[in-house]
């Protein structure tokens, strides 16, 4: 018993329609007023500051562990 399976094809005007429609339906700044742009830029910078707030605490505690493994002698550079 042999199964078939059919494989669907689709023409590039079919494939193109559904992109517009993406696009139609995507968010955009088109239609915002000046207030929930400027929520948007504001929460924009919070969330930069706060990931640059994040990575330097992340490197002044890589910092401070790689400190503590060369004071111990466990750090051997070979390569």
């Amino acid at each position: 018993m042999e199964h078939k399976k059919e494989i669907p094809t689709h023409s590039s005007n079919e494939i193109n329609k559904g992109s517009d429609a993406k696009k139609k339906g995507s968010a955009g700044r088109q239609g915002m007023t000046e207030d929930e742009e400027g929520d948007i830029n504001g929460l924009a910078e919070n969330f930069i500051k706060n990931f640059r707030d994040r990575l330097k605490i992340q490197r002044d505690d890589s910092m401070k562990h790689y400190t503590k493994i060369v004071a111990r002698g466990a750090y051997h550079a070979c390569c």
